[in-house]
């Protein structure tokens, strides 16, 4: 639990650099032309697909961002 200022500004610091870490990682593939078995590995955690042909996928460092907000 935050009770000083101190502490408040501490924890904004650390969810700031956590925020850019993640969004550091996602920003340098918004211009793909093609997505690799690399790039995929990195971006998602997994991707499921149904025989309907829906799609459930779930991105790396989803769970991080969720933290810091």
């Amino acid at each position: 639990m935050i009770k000083t200022k101190r502490q408040y500004y501490t924890y904004i610091s650390a969810a700031k650099s956590e925020h850019y870490r993640f969004v550091e990682s996602y920003c340098k593939y918004t211009e793909l032309d093609k997505l690799t078995s690399e790039i995929a590995a990195d971006l998602l955690e997994h991707v499921t697909v149904w025989p309907d042909g829906k799609l459930d996928i779930s991105l790396n460092q989803l769970n991080d961002l969720a933290n810091i907000c």
